[in-house]
């Protein structure tokens, strides 16, 4: 009977991953040179569920998945162009795909790909209370635009 149990587990690890595709390929920048740490992910073909892993150092990466179908492949690097290549996966499928990232030339461009905290970290607050209360503020503020705040309203509300 404890036997089972094993045996079950590895019967459910294998029918899950009996039927992944795998996406692989490398990250590169326009010269060659490889792209350490780029963001590769793979979205399904509703759009609504992504998985991202991470290219080595050589610029290589390989995404293991359940999505098939037509799914959208994005690489993703600070200071370059996002990349998205459109493809279409079978189930148990293999599919190649590399990408050749290029420099984003535009400040403006460049500040638009930044988070919010990237542009507030750079900031000079003349002090450490201020700092902390501008950080506050911008919590409580992004707390009234989740989700369950996010509906629309009559007038009166």
């Amino acid at each position: 009977m404890k036997l089972l149990y094993p045996l079950s587990l590895l019967a459910l690890f294998m029918s899950s991953t009996a039927l992944a595709g795998t996406l692989s390929g490398t990250v590169l920048t326009g010269d060659g040179t490889p792209v350490a740490g780029a963001m590769v992910t793979v979205w399904n073909e509703a759009r609504n569920r992504k998985e991202t892993v991470y290219s080595d150092a050589d610029g290589r990466y390989m995404l293991v998945t359940s999505f098939s179908g037509k799914l959208q492949l994005r690489a993703r690097t600070p200071y370059f162009k996002d990349i998205v290549q459109p493809l279409e996966l079978d189930a148990d499928a293999s599919h190649r795909v590399d990408f050749s990232v290029e420099k984003i030339a535009s400040v403006a461009e460049l500040s638009n790909t930044l988070t919010a905290s990237a542009h507030a970290a750079m900031l000079p607050f003349a002090d450490q209370a201020t700092r902390e209360a501008f950080i506050s503020q911008g919590i409580f503020l992004h707390q009234q635009g989740n989700a369950l705040t996010r509906m629309p309203r009559g007038e009166e509300q």
